[in-house]
């Protein structure tokens, strides 16, 4: 009770540094900082105990060689048969990975909330000057274009479409920034139903590409409703893109059973030009493209977007892919979330 050590196990030996010889006998405050024992926190921690029967505490703690190291410290009251206090049971983890991984976290979190408000600004104060290099081309083509030569008027088109290029770029980068800063809270979300609006959305260019899309049963989950549309219509999209020539687009949704019962995974498998393997986590990155251009639109972000909004929902993207033979996604999400998830 007055807080002297009466025993020493080898967990505490190993990390503590001290032999039981060395510190049977000898005031547990030593395992403090000089200024946490001037500050009285030792005997605060067991007046803790003392009077509502545990302590718990995470902070620094000393070695025998002097070294620090961050613990979780839990001091239970010790109570003999007649429930009279007798002493103190203290246990001691060495915490120090699992917090400097919290901290890198922590810092991480932080600088990717500072890089997506400066993406979100960059993006929004670059419209309105994109506005203007089109709407004063267009303006120049109409009223100078009798004048002008044809190759000045294939500048114009190069500026016009060099800069649609770039609106659509950032509209990208919007998205992208947005699917947590403006992500809706989970509610219980029917993903036959997003399903069918997305094809109801699409049916213009299934119409014109032929294309078949097949939906098996799917289940409801707490999602953002709004993001699953956009996640599956991205997917989607990007299947009927890359179809092969002279063969109509096959998109097949399926569930598949989950040995988690908090977890879905849905395939998402098309019949297109598919990709080389070495390639499968690189098409999650931003800006990355395996193909020209001028062959397969769009700006490069449509799978990042499918990822980010995954890890939103307590899950990941994963494909798989031949050249010639198709593509496979594989989407796992969680069923449930709990309150402060967002």
């Amino acid at each position: 009770l007055d807080g002297f050590v009466s025993s020493w196990n080898a967990g505490a030996e190993r990390f503590k540094g001290y032999q039981a010889t060395e510190i049977i006998g000898q005031h547990f405050s030593r395992f403090y900082k000089p200024e946490d024992q001037q500050d009285g926190k030792p005997e605060r921690a067991l007046a803790t105990a003392l009077s509502v029967g545990r302590y718990e505490d995470n902070g620094w703690r000393l070695r025998k060689d002097g070294s620090q190291f961050w613990a979780h410290v839990v001091v239970d009251l010790i109570r003999n048969e007649q429930g009279e206090p007798i002493g103190f049971a203290k246990i001691t983890r060495d915490v120090s990975e699992r917090r400097e991984a919290d901290l890198r976290l922590r810092d991480l979190a932080r600088s990717n909330q500072d890089l997506e408000q400066f993406v979100h600004i960059a993006s929004h104060d670059l419209r309105e000057p994109l506005r203007k290099v089109l709407a004063f081309s267009d303006l120049l083509a109409q009223e100078e274009g009798a004048r002008l030569s044809s190759d000045a008027l294939a500048y114009i088109g190069s500026i016009t479409a060099a800069t649609r290029r770039m609106q659509a770029l950032l509209a990208s980068l919007l998205d992208l920034t947005r699917v947590n800063s403006q992500g809706r809270a989970f509610k219980p979300c029917a993903l036959d139903e997003v399903l069918q609006e997305v094809c109801s959305d699409l049916q213009v260019v299934i119409r014109e590409r032929q294309a078949q899309i097949e939906v098996g049963p799917l289940p409801a989950i707490e999602a953002d409703a709004a993001q699953m549309r956009q996640l599956f219509q991205n997917l989607i999209e990007n299947a009927i893109k890359y179809g092969r020539d002279g063969i109509a687009p096959l998109v097949q949704i399926t569930a598949l059973a989950e040995a988690d019962p908090d977890t879905i995974q849905i395939t998402v498998v098309d019949n297109g030009i598919g990709f080389e393997p070495q390639y499968a986590e690189r098409i999650f990155g931003v800006f990355q493209r395996l193909h020209a251009r001028d062959r397969y639109g769009g700006a490069g972000i449509g799978l990042s977007i499918c990822r980010k909004i995954c890890t939103r929902h307590g899950g990941d993207i994963s494909a798989t892919a031949q050249p010639g033979q198709g593509a496979q996604f594989t989407l796992r999400l969680r069923r449930r979330h709990r309150p402060d998830d967002c």
